[in-house]
């Protein structure tokens, strides 16, 4: 059964997506970045989400700030994490610092 099918669960999608883009769009508002990658779970969301997302950051971010900014999800899904800290030990054991 999709979401799609019941108004509330549309509902609750549309809201935590508004407040994601919020949550987003202080860090643009603070930081004014040149990209933000989502990467975990949020990787794996469908584009409607993501682009409700996008949207909410957008509308609640300076303009200034958000000019540039970009909003993707990371290539490496939801392993990045997982990746990032082998590559680190590796690092680390081979003697050497990132």
């Amino acid at each position: 059964m999709s979401y799609t099918n019941s108004p509330v669960a549309v509902k609750v999608v549309k809201e935590n997506a508004e407040l994601v883009g919020i949550w987003l769009a202080n860090l643009i508002t603070i930081f004014a970045p040149e990209i933000i990658v989502l990467g975990g779970g949020m990787s794996e969301a469908n584009d409607n989400y993501l682009e409700m997302i996008r949207q909410s950051a957008f509308a609640n971010s300076l303009e200034n700030c958000r000019s540039e900014v970009k909003i993707e999800r990371a290539h490496l899904g939801s392993n990045v994490s997982l990746l990032g800290s082998a590559y680190y030990g590796m690092t680390r054991l081979a003697g050497k610092s990132i």
